[in-house]
């Protein structure tokens, strides 16, 4: 979700009123649906071009939020640390999604 209109590079009004209940409790209303592009620094410290889709325009959002289960729907991993957020390409997924978002992991049993 992104508060400032200024990031989008595609914008579409919302075709129907819409809502969105943030952690705290807060219900605001969502003006729009769109692409937002952002630079990425990468760990060699190159730059690349990220398009978010379907990032939702909420006006009286303080601070743009990242919904980790989306990133996690499109194959990527999340990673928090003392450093702050990575993104990863995620090459093998463990576990499938099952109702109301709880992952059943997969593991091998290993013989001793």
């Amino acid at each position: 979700m992104c508060g400032s209109e200024k990031y989008f590079v595609e914008l579409h009004p919302v075709k129907q009123e819409m809502e969105e209940t943030l952690g705290d409790g807060h219900v605001l209303k969502v003006a729009g649906q769109g692409v937002v592009s952002l630079k990425m620094k990468l760990p060699d410290g190159s730059v690349r071009r990220c398009k978010l889709l379907d990032v939702l325009y909420v006006p009286a959002l303080a601070y743009n939020l990242l919904s980790v289960l989306k990133v996690a729907e499109n194959g990527k991993v999340t990673k928090f640390d003392d450093n702050g957020c990575q993104i990863l390409n995620l090459i093998h997924k463990q576990g499938n999604r099952k109702r109301n978002q709880v992952w059943k992991l997969v593991l091998p049993i290993l013989q001793s």
